[in-house]
């Protein structure tokens, strides 16, 4: 027994020794049998590597997906495409590569974030990509990038919204010295605001929240944009100690660019103080555009106070736009009143499909047993009649349902573009989010990028046999997939509130040319994957983070 015990153990500790570089290679550079895909699976990446460059924008994000979906496999072919000739292939790998998680692929994005500076799009990709990974060894190389700000235009934009990711000391040090640069453009200026956001002990006085030196002064610039990112910062800073009330009520009095107040009255919609409804009516009873008042009464469809009460009535019996008078209903069906709730069910009847609809959603959310029964009456009576509007029927059907007890809860669908049941379900910190990713789009010069093919289209991908969809990363908002939003679905928000200081008439890349393909391919995965998430939000700042 004692001499087979000798016998076998070599072949015992070859087949340890084995197990655990098995165990080891996915985290490292090893190539090992299973990193080694078949002759068919080659082939197949191979053939999405070059649909990845083809001329359809659903084409490539196809291809994306697939890559993705193969994981370690497409990493070498992914690295190889990184250091080809063409700009193309090397942005589409950056994308893809940015999402992968192998011990090959950092230090290949430091390099390509290092090295491109040259090129007016890859080294911005790699950047984002190296803050996507929040790579805390890859601030060395944003710096080298960086050069004093002797780098390109995206770059320049990319690099503080990679530093706010990784928001380490080395990235706070480097993102000093960019707010320190004097000549920068525009759009760099507000992504550095932006950034500050997330490093509250730069942002305010962490002992009284107000503003430092360098956020107040951009919260003065005559540039509507880096207003709105520096309120965007403030709000992201101090988000989970939910402080400054009175700033933001002083900066409302004072301001009156509609796309900065948007974002000063979303930070007053997360203090339930009577001030802060009265700042909101203020707005959503003004002579402001229609997109802002919108919005705000978006944000009062969540508080239930009955402060609003009156407003809300006299907008839903006026004659307002459909947009607003359904927002207005949502509202009033917060408002633990029966005024609010027989208001409510009066809209059933509205002449326009939308407010109709928002009634059906409305009505499920009463807490009147009397006035829900009565909803479900005048909803069914309302389906009997013959509701030709085919979007307000499917959501009249799905209210029944819920208002008789056939389900407990429903995915409203939209009707058309308006995107209102997504909006006013949305609480603090998400609608926080979105704002904060849709102005990460603007100061990285993505407004002006159109998305036009429909969703449908760019999620009807099929994978490879055996492959899966790669999950969302932890941390990551809700509804992200495969899909994207295309611009007609939140064009209320990204080409009006959150958009440039000046867009064009037109929308940029009318004439085809290689940057348009390429922006147009970030834009999509920065809707699949909204930069920053949950995650980023700070923690109150401690006596420590101070020091």
């Amino acid at each position: 027994m004692r001499e087979m015990r000798r016998a076998l153990a070599p072949g015992m500790l070859l087949l340890l020794a084995f197990a655990a570089e098995s165990r080891a290679a996915p985290d490292g550079p090893e190539r090992v049998f299973f990193r080694e895909p078949d002759r068919a699976t080659a082939a197949r990446i191979e053939k999405a590597l070059s649909r990845a460059t083809d001329d359809s924008l659903s084409g490539r994000l196809a291809a994306r997906i697939e890559l993705e979906s193969w994981s370690s496999w497409a990493v070498q072919p992914l690295l190889d495409a990184l250091a080809a000739p063409r700009a193309q292939s090397r942005c589409s790998a950056t994308l893809v590569l940015g999402v992968l998680e192998d011990g090959r692929v950092p230090s290949a994005l430091r390099a390509a974030a290092a090295r491109e500076t040259s090129h007016p799009l890859v080294g911005g990709f790699a950047a984002l990509a190296v803050g996507r990974a929040r790579d805390r060894d890859g601030v060395a190389s944003l710096r080298e990038a960086w050069n004093g700000g002797k780098c390109p235009d995206l770059v320049q934009s990319a690099l503080p919204l990679a530093l706010a990711r990784i928001r380490t000391p080395e990235a706070r040090s480097l993102l000093d010295e960019i707010v320190r640069m004097q000549e920068l453009r525009r759009e760099a200026v507000e992504a550095r605001t932006l950034a500050l956001g997330f490093f509250p002990e730069a942002a305010i006085d962490t002992t009284t929240a107000a503003p430092s030196a360098a956020l107040g002064e951009a919260l003065r610039s005559d540039a509507r944009g880096v207003r709105q990112a520096a309120v965007l910062a403030y709000l992201v800073s101090t988000a989970r100690r939910r402080d400054g009330r009175a700033l933001l009520l002083d900066l409302l009095a004072r301001e009156d660019a509609p796309e900065v107040v948007s974002v000063v009255c979303l930070g007053l919609s997360a203090f339930g103080e009577a001030d802060a409804t009265d700042a909101l009516l203020r707005v959503v009873e003004g002579r402001g555009p229609d997109l802002l008042r919108e919005y705000v009464c978006d944000l009062l469809s969540r508080r239930g106070d009955a402060r609003a009460k009156d407003a809300l009535l006299r907008i839903v019996r006026g004659q307002e736009g459909a947009r607003l008078r359904a927002s207005a209903v949502t509202a009033l069906a917060s408002i633990a009143d029966d005024a609010c709730g027989d208001a409510v069910l009066a809209r059933l009847q509205d002449r326009a499909p939308l407010v109709r609809a928002a009634a059906s959603v409305a009505a499920t959310r009463l807490t009147s047993a009397v006035l829900r029964e009565e909803a479900a009456r005048r909803v069914d009576a309302r389906l009997k009649a013959g509701e030709q509007d085919a979007s307000c029927r499917a959501v009249l059907e799905l209210a029944r349902e819920v208002l008789t007890g056939q389900r407990r809860d429903a995915v409203w669908p939209e009707l058309g573009g308006d995107n209102l049941f997504r909006s006013t379900s949305m609480g603090f910190e998400r609608r926080l989010l979105q704002a904060v990713n849709l102005r990460s789009e603007a100061s990285l010069d993505l407004t002006r990028v159109n998305i036009s093919e429909s969703e449908a289209d760019l999620a009807r991908m099929e994978l490879p046999e055996g492959a899966t969809r790669p999950e969302s990363a932890p941390g990551e908002q809700e509804g992200v997939s495969n899909g994207i939003q295309t611009n007609r679905e939140i064009d209320r928000f990204d080409s009006g509130l959150f958009g440039g200081d000046n867009p064009p008439d037109q929308a940029f890349g009318q004439t085809r040319t290689t940057a348009w393909q390429e922006q147009r391919d970030l834009k999509v995965e920065l809707r699949r994957r909204p930069y920053f998430t949950a995650a980023d939000l700070p923690a109150p700042a401690t006596a420590e983070t101070r020091r």
